[in-house]
């Protein structure tokens, strides 16, 4: 099955609507990904033949998790080379999307693609997000994808996030410890509820990587 052919038949199973032209936009990002990878570290070289396995479809799981409502705010905190945040967007442009990356390199990256895809509402911020946090609109959602520990993405994201917004942070298996120090600040930072869950989106592929969704849902900006 050619690429483009199994990608949109796995868009077809979200909430998004001409899954052929968003898989093509898709296989788009990921060409020009592969070619900036060529003079900057945006991802692993063992990673250039699995983009979309590994990257991509990680990132539009999210949308089988969670409801995401028309129109919502969602940031990216730490966003690299786009993921999660660029293929929401993508299959999903309706959302105002704001990618926080503080590597110069990394943000142009993003801005160029942004205008290669030619995305609208897309805010690239080239900055460290505990330093403008404050000065962002309230958001609906904070994504975020192997950037920092459970407590530090909390912490960082927690003062843009609505009441009633949520993280969604998608991590290894492997988040135990990062688990027992977020609940012993959870209060302070403004947690309401959170859970986890195996997060493997596409199972049935057979080509996405077992991972843990953390889910968090803020009561309050801390």
């Amino acid at each position: 099955m050619k690429p483009s052919i199994h990608l949109e038949n796995l868009l077809k199973t979200l909430p998004v609507d001409d899954a052929r032209t968003k898989a093509d936009q898709l296989l788009c990002f990921r060409d020009l990904l592969l070619e900036a990878n060529q003079s900057m570290n945006l991802i692993s070289r063992g990673d250039e033949n699995r983009i979309v396995e590994r990257h991509v479809l990680e990132s539009i799981g999210l949308l089988s998790k969670v409801q995401v409502p028309i129109n919502a705010r969602i940031l990216d905190l730490g966003s690299g080379a786009g993921f999660p945040g660029l293929p929401l967007k993508v299959v999903r442009p309706d959302l105002f999307m704001i990618l926080i990356e503080s590597v110069h390199k990394k943000a142009s990256f993003l801005k160029a693609t942004v205008r290669s895809l030619n995305l609208q509402d897309v805010e690239i911020v080239c900055a460290r997000m505990e330093d403008v946090a404050a000065d962002i609109q309230p958001v609906d959602f904070v994504v975020s994808r192997a950037v920092a520990s459970l407590y530090k993405v909390v912490k960082w994201g927690g003062p843009c996030v609505r009441q009633g917004g949520q993280f969604l942070i998608i991590k290894g298996t492997e988040v135990e410890k990062e688990l027992q120090l977020f609940e012993k600040k959870a209060d302070a930072l403004g947690a309401q509820t959170w859970r986890l869950e195996p997060y493997s989106p596409f199972y049935e592929t057979g080509v996405t990587r077992n991972s843990t969704l953390i889910v968090i849902k803020m009561s309050r900006r801390p």
